[in-house]
């Protein structure tokens, strides 16, 4: 009744993966709309197209000021990765991070596009740290689309 989404559910997942499926529910989850009053329930159908989220860069943003924030934010997503050996998983792997850098230089879109850790709540907590990112403002008004590889070592500082 107060507009807040309750409960998301996905009722096919042809192509997706899990770490999607995870990224859209805790988006979708996020959305507020107008309270109706009593519940309701929708069903939206959504593609997914992986070309849209390869690295492209619309904006301008040099590499050194994009390595140089995701270094000084690299301790955040230690702990994402720490609870996949909690979990029994050992060996390292790839996270790789698409996002969008918006004219302000916060980051306005944020997915997974490659885990090979084998973990998707590592790998959609990883996205969520990434959304919280601040960057320079781009040259040309950006945006900038970037996909960052994450490489992890699981059980290592």
């Amino acid at each position: 009744p107060d507009g807040a989404v309750k409960a998301v559910r996905t009722a096919r997942d042809d192509a997706a993966t899990p770490d999607i499926a995870c990224c859209v529910r805790r988006e979708l989850q996020q959305l507020r709309f107008p309270a109706p009053g009593r519940p309701i329930a929708l069903e939206h159908v959504a593609s997914y197209d992986p070309r849209s989220l390869q690295e492209r860069y619309a904006g301008s943003l040099g590499k050194e000021d994009l390595r140089a924030v995701v270094q000084a934010h690299d301790a955040e997503l230690r702990p994402c990765f720490d609870a996949s050996v909690q979990q029994g998983l050992t060996h390292g792997g790839r996270v790789a991070v698409s996002f969008v850098i918006g004219p302000a230089g916060d980051v306005t879109r944020a997915s997974v596009v490659e885990d090979t850790v084998g973990s998707p709540s590592a790998a959609c907590c990883a996205v969520a740290k990434v959304r919280g990112w601040q960057f320079p403002k781009p040259n040309k008004g950006g945006p900038v689309h970037v996909t960052y590889p994450f490489d992890v070592q699981l059980g290592q500082p």
